[in-house]
């Protein structure tokens, strides 16, 4: 997995992560438009994406996921 750095082309772009084959990761880094991701990053990476999978029985919850809406509140609370 690598991390886009950023680049005078693309400000925005920074801190992407994205998982690419080892000959690919090579070349971006050689580019000097990306880096290797550390542990942490892949962790945080994959537990949003296992987040973003899980299914939710609560319609309301899975609009909130959907849409970035989580609050933090938990149910009951007003």
């Amino acid at each position: 997995m690598v991390v886009s750095i950023k680049t005078a082309g693309r400000p925005s772009a920074a801190g992407s992560i994205c998982e690419v084959t080892l000959d690919n990761a090579a070349r971006l880094i050689v580019e000097g438009t990306h880096r290797l991701a550390s542990k942490e990053e892949i962790q945080a990476f994959q537990e949003e994406q296992e987040f973003r999978r899980a299914p939710s029985a609560d319609p309301l919850e899975a609009a909130r996921k959907r849409f970035g809406l989580l609050t933090g509140t938990k149910k009951g609370d007003a």
